[in-house]
């Protein structure tokens, strides 16, 4: 929080209490922008780019047919995986989602999740899943996320 001194700072605690006190959504999403591009400004002029959040696909293969999706069926090369976990390390985001096709089909999601989380401890990751997958690599992976995401998609007579 060294960046958030000075004039900032009475930014940084508005905000803060404009998530908390009840604000009506307009004027609370209006003083929220107001506080990202002050902050954005200071990092630019101080030469730090901070990707707020980058969405990975480790691959769009997937272990389920559902009729509505459109994952693209391409063969994808493990490596990209790995490329891809360094590239995330090298950008330093403050926020994950990990995506797919499915995630837990990637040999090793686990450890680049981990290998992620060390090098970025203050990272927040989130993981969409269809929660078809065993449960030792769920529970592997759990260990580093800030939260999951499962699909659900169909709760009648139909579901994929």
């Amino acid at each position: 929080m060294a960046l958030l001194h000075g004039s900032s700072s009475w930014l940084f605690f508005m905000a803060l209490q404009v998530l908390f006190l009840g604000y009506k959504p307009a004027l609370r999403q209006r003083i929220l922008e107001k506080f990202n591009d002050h902050l954005r400004k200071r990092l630019l002029k101080k030469r730090y780019f901070i990707p707020w959040e980058v969405s990975w696909f480790p691959t769009y293969k997937c272990n389920l047919k559902c009729f509505y999706c459109n994952s693209n069926p391409l063969p994808m090369l493990w490596e990209d995986a790995e490329r891809g976990a360094r590239k995330i390390i090298e950008l330093k985001p403050a926020s994950l989602s990990i995506l797919g096709g499915e995630p837990f089909i990637v040999p090793k999601i686990s450890d680049y999740i981990e290998q992620i989380v060390k090098a970025l401890p203050n990272i927040f990751i989130m993981l969409t899943t269809n929660g078809m997958v065993k449960q030792e690599h769920v529970e592997k992976a759990a260990r580093y996320l800030y939260s999951f995401c499962f699909s659900m998609d169909g709760l009648g007579d139909y579901q994929t």
